[in-house]
């Protein structure tokens, strides 16, 4: 007997006998197989070349498409910010601001002084909201839902298909949002001061926060809330507090290690100049010394 293969195309099923192809959706080919079974692949679509700044994704039609690699932002320390155009800052507030504002998610951070030393902060939590729901990681790994506490690892289910999902990596907690199998967001939180958040390519040109505003351009890091751009480092991060925080006093002027002992300037200027010299010039364009130098 004659193998043949049924399958759905366009509402209708379609019956296929051995070897048979068929297109199922625009990039998308299945073929009739042994025993009846359909194989479906997308097309080659060879043509289609990616830089090496870019990644492969293929849609809900199987076509492939070049994004930009996912960006990433780092906080660490007392706090030291990297941002997703590679700029650092060192904003010393001590309330709760928008690290990362998206269309579809927000990731914020909640600092505070510790040990007494009211001259830096320090994070102290990370949460996400998404869908009305906030999704909290608090000092020494706490996890929450909605300020209820939750075991790790912990999944929900959306109905549009996108799924958070919340577990723990080494000694770090792992949060990610996924939709079609594609991570939009992944943050990692080390339940004492460092947090790494990588967004999707997808979000290039509309991120918005203390992460600043990804899209390669270095000028204009400190745009505020309101969409006006400041160089004081301050004003840019207080447009950033929450407004239920609205009430949390705003830091001092930004700190400097030498400030207090000014013989430090010239000896942080001689080790720091090398850096750019020649012992290192063969890392200067595999590592971005801005921010140490």
């Amino acid at each position: 007997q004659e193998v043949q293969c049924k399958l759905e195309v366009d509402g209708a099923v379609k019956t296929l006998n051995f070897g048979d192809t068929v297109k199922t959706r625009k990039c998308e080919t299945c073929t009739c197989k042994k025993f009846g079974q359909v194989d479906c692949m997308c097309d080659d679509q060879a043509h289609i070349k990616c830089s090496a700044d870019e990644v492969e994704k293929f849609d809900k039609e199987c076509c492939k498409k070049c994004v930009p690699k996912p960006g990433i932002c780092r906080i660490s320390g007392d706090p030291h910010y990297y941002t997703f155009d590679k700029v650092w800052h060192h904003f010393m507030g001590v309330c709760k601001y928008v690290l990362v504002k998206t269309a579809d998610f927000e990731v914020h951070g909640g600092n505070n002084y510790r040990n007494g030393d009211t001259r830096v902060s320090w994070t102290k939590e990370v949460f996400v909201e998404y869908k009305g729901v906030e999704y909290n990681m608090k000092l020494a790994k706490v996890f929450s839902v909605d300020d209820v506490q939750k075991i790790i690892p912990y999944r929900k289910a959306y109905p549009d298909g996108s799924v958070v999902d919340v577990r723990m990596v080494g000694s770090r907690i792992y949060f990610k949002i996924l939709k079609d199998r594609e991570e939009l967001v992944r943050v990692q939180w080390d339940g004492v001061h460092y947090v790494r958040i990588d967004v999707s390519g997808e979000y290039k040109d509309t991120t918005q926060g203390l992460c600043g505003t990804w899209n390669d351009n270095r000028g204009d890091e400190y745009t505020m809330r309101d969409g006006s751009l400041t160089t004081d480092l301050n004003e840019f991060g207080n447009s950033w507090k929450e407004k239920d925080d609205e009430f949390c006093p705003d830091p001092p002027p930004p700190p400097h290690a030498c400030d207090d002992v000014p013989e430090w300037w010239n000896i942080a200027r001689a080790v720091g100049s090398k850096l750019n010299g020649t012992d290192f010039s063969s890392c200067h364009s595999l590592v971005d010394i801005d921010g140490f130098y």
